[in-house]
């Protein structure tokens, strides 16, 4: 059972080296997705400066309070997943900075191939430990 558990792991591991290399981003490519949606969602959002309590943002009648340098949003989308939401881009691009900077660091590609970066060494067989002790 441990025999094929630990193929499993070796295999995923090797797998997932496989598809990181792939990737030409700096992030994985689902959360580039994530960010290419929310920027067309905030091309419908409309930003106004609200002075040192950040900025206000109005989409779709409801209206949102989004603080840049603490990387909040009312709407708690930001806060949670660390990815900006529609309206966190809005205000980054109305802001001439880039979306880039404010995604959390977790889901950056380096990171990631950091995580799959380990090795799993060769076991030898169960009997070879047992050919050893008869031995001496």
């Amino acid at each position: 059972m441990f025999k094929e558990i630990r193929h499993y792991v070796i295999n995923k591991i090797v797998e997932q080296q496989r598809k990181c290399g792939k990737w030409n981003t700096v992030f994985l490519p689902r959360i580039c997705e994530i960010i290419e949606n929310n920027k067309e969602i905030s091309s419908f959002c409309h930003v106004k400066w609200n002075g040192a309590m950040g900025y206000e943002v109005q989409c779709n009648q409801e209206t949102f309070v989004v603080r840049v340098q603490e990387r909040k949003c009312t709407c708690r989308r930001w806060d949670l997943i660390g990815i900006p939401c529609a309206h966190a881009i809005c205000v980054i691009l109305f802001r001439k900075e880039k979306i880039e900077d404010h995604v959390a660091t977790c889901y950056r590609k380096e990171i990631f191939q950091a995580l799959y970066n380990c090795i799993l060494f060769p076991l030898p067989g169960i009997n070879f430990g047992l050919i050893q002790k008869w031995e001496k």
